[in-house]
C-alpha cells in the first residue's frame, strides 16, 4: 500500500486518477474510431493515431506501475508518458486548426454521403 499522510484520501485520488484515465481513453478512442471513417488529411490523421497509441501505452504503464507497487522507474516513465500524450493532444489541436483542413474533410464527407464521386 502507498503511504498516505494523515489519511488524506489517497484512495479517492487513485479513484479520480483512474476515472480520468477511463474518460480520456474513451474520448481518444472515439476520436480515433470516428476519424478512421472520415477522409482526413494525413496532417490530422497521424497525430490522432499517435495520440490513440500513446493513450493505450499510458494506460498500460499506469496499470504496470500499480501492479509493481510503484517503482520509481515506472512512475517516472508514466509521468513522461503523460507529457508525450499531452504533446500529441496539442499536435492534434494544432493540425485541426489549419485553415481549411476540417472544412475540406467535412465537404468530402458530405459528398460521400450524398453519393457523389470525389
Amino acid at each position: 500500500q502507498l503511504a498516505c499522510p494523515l489519511d488524506l484520501g489517497c484512495h479517492s485520488v487513485q479513484f479520480d486518477h483512474r476515472t480520468l484515465a477511463y474518460i480520456t481513453f474513451g474520448a481518444v478512442a472515439t476520436l480515433f474510431l470516428r476519424g478512421r471513417k472520415l477522409p482526413l488529411p494525413a496532417s490530422v490523421r497521424k497525430p490522432v493515431v499517435g495520440m490513440f497509441h500513446m493513450t493505450t501505452l499510458q494506460i498500460l504503464l499506469g496499470i504496470s506501475t500499480l501492479l509493481m507497487y510503484v517503482p520509481v522507474s515506472l512512475g517516472a516513465l508514466h509521468q513522461s508518458g503523460a507529457m508525450v500524450l499531452f504533446s500529441f493532444a496539442i499536435a492534434v489541436l494544432h493540425s485541426m486548426r489549419r485553415p481549411g483542413a476540417i472544412e475540406k474533410a467535412l465537404q468530402v464527407a458530405k459528398k460521400l454521403k450524398s453519393g457523389a464521386k470525389i
